[in-house]
């Protein structure tokens, strides 16, 4: 997905991806770079630099992010802590 620059879909699966999923950290580390990037709006292949490798035990990968101009409007508010449509310090959905 991310070499086809597939942006829209995977940030669209990756809430219940980190909810679900086994990544490190519930995946803080993708969203907080995909929010820099511009979230869905990003529009730019990554080029892969080490594919997945299972031994590490994290599904990690060594990739290339190329930057390019953006709104931030596609970037979305915090989730996790977010009770009835507004932010509560302390509270979690995970």
């Amino acid at each position: 997905m991310w070499e086809n620059a597939e942006w829209k879909t995977f940030c669209e699966m990756l809430p219940e991806y980190a909810a679900k999923g086994h990544g490190e950290g519930f995946m803080h580390d993708t969203a907080m770079l995909l929010g820099a990037l511009g979230w869905s709006d990003y529009d730019q292949k990554v080029e892969v630099v080490t594919p997945y490798f299972g031994s590490s035990g994290t599904g990690q990968i060594n990739a290339i992010f190329p930057v390019s101009p953006q709104t931030g409007e596609a970037v979305p508010g915090p989730q996790a802590s977010v009770e009835n449509g507004s932010f509560v310090y302390g509270k979690s959905r995970l």
